[in-house]
């Protein structure tokens, strides 16, 4: 076997390699932009609509219950975090595909023996750009999405602690407020004297004489 033939299996095993690389950074890629990202916005847009239903009862309870400090750091960390997975949601908007749709750029690749691997080199690093820059996506969007989700933790637990607490209150005062409704008795009220002479039945009444007046 001669140098040529050395260096045409040394060239076939490389373009061979570069082609299981490129594969492999794909389908890292397509997992990125089909399930990771997706995924991550539903569970961005999830957390909004449980502080929003959050936003929602507490506006409907505080016509009913006090109001307290607890019950603002309730409302308080519910508005952050609908304002933090809002502004997750607009991080870094761009995705990247990984392909180079620039036709011209592919034509300055030089007509030479190693042009195929020289192809390859290009679309594999076009692949890791952008798996590199849209995870970046997933871990700013991450950032956020995380504080969000303490806060929302905070406001679930908040929530559950004033409500459990002004419901205790609220049956003591209807406990006590009961009991002071059996321990109230009403004052004896005055037996009023009847006008009605009472004939006693051992009495006997003797009828009144009758006057007649003579005419004249």
């Amino acid at each position: 076997m001669n140098t040529r033939e050395i260096n045409k299996i040394n060239d076939d095993n490389y373009e061979h390699n570069l082609k299981l690389h490129y594969e492999a950074q794909r389908k890292d890629l397509d997992i990125v932009l089909s399930s990771s990202m997706p995924l991550q916005m539903n569970n961005i847009k999830t957390i909004m609509w449980i502080n929003l239903l959050f936003i929602g009862l507490s506006l409907h309870l505080m016509k009913e219950f006090t109001f307290s400090i607890y019950y603002g750091l309730f409302y308080i960390s519910s508005l952050l975090a609908i304002g933090l997975t809002a502004y997750a949601m607009t991080v870094r908007q761009i995705r990247y595909y990984g392909s180079i749709d620039d036709k011209s750029f592919m034509r300055k690749i030089p007509e030479i023996s190693e042009a195929k691997q020289l192809a390859l080199l290009y679309m594999l690093d076009s692949a890791l750009t952008a798996t590199r820059e849209n995870k970046k996506t997933l871990e700013s969007r991450s950032f956020w999405m995380n504080i969000s989700k303490w806060l929302t933790i905070f406001a679930l637990v908040s929530f559950v602690s004033v409500f459990s607490y002004t419901n205790s209150k609220k049956g003591d005062n209807e406990i006590m407020a009961k009991k002071d409704a059996e321990k109230y008795v009403a004052p004896p009220q005055p037996i009023k004297e009847s006008s009605v002479e009472t004939i006693s039945p051992t009495r006997t009444v003797k009828p009144k004489p009758t006057i007649v007046k003579e005419k004249k």
